[in-house]
């Protein structure tokens, strides 16, 4: 857990305003570094607070269960690089290894994943390799696919743009049979 400070975030936001030129007596910027610097501090990167196991909490057997996948899962990051903001939907599938947990609890690992300062490609191994150390998956995967602020506002600036990215983790074997049924229950974000 990272120590956060409210009135060094607030500074900061008022003295990147002041550099940038604008007039912090503007009525449109009236609160801005509050507000500004409890949406980071609140919302944007709570992901820090989160423990991987306690996200995943307590397991049920599941006998002999086949494939479990949740798809379309939105979700908002930020990138590290520029502070810009990116959002997508996640795909995550997995082989239980005689247990399963809530649906819900899946969201809640990549939310406390992506509510941080991170890259989408640290997302997708992230969460894999969270289910099979902390859940005992036979085989975890994630597929991230997102519009990416940096590359859609700045530099190249191509708004079409969406980045796809894949992470497959777990036994070979099965590894190898969820890559081929994730692929047709997938196949219209393979298009």
């Amino acid at each position: 857990m990272r120590k956060a400070n409210k009135e060094a975030a607030k500074k900061a936001v008022r003295d990147l305003l002041v550099a940038f030129g604008e007039d912090l007596k503007s009525p449109d910027l009236e609160g801005t570094p509050e507000r500004v610097a409890e949406s980071w501090l609140g919302e944007f990167l709570t992901g820090y607070a989160m423990d991987p196991r306690e996200a995943l909490g307590e397991s049920v057997d599941a006998g002999d269960s086949g494939l479990t996948v949740i798809r379309d899962i939105s979700f908002l990051s930020v990138c590290p690089h520029h502070l810009l903001p990116y959002r997508g939907v996640a795909h995550i599938a997995y082989y239980p290894g005689g247990r399963t947990i809530g649906f819900s609890r899946i969201v809640r690992l990549l939310d406390g994943y992506a509510r941080r300062l991170t890259l989408q490609e640290r997302i997708t191994r992230e969460v894999p390799v969270a289910l099979c150390r902390h859940l005992k998956a036979r085989a975890a995967a994630c597929v991230l696919v997102t519009d990416q602020t940096c590359l859609q506002m700045r530099g190249v600036a191509r708004p079409e743009s969406r980045v796809v990215t894949t992470e497959f983790v777990g036994e070979k074997r099965d590894v190898k049979n969820l890559r081929a049924e994730l692929g047709v229950i997938l196949r219209d974000v393979f298009r």
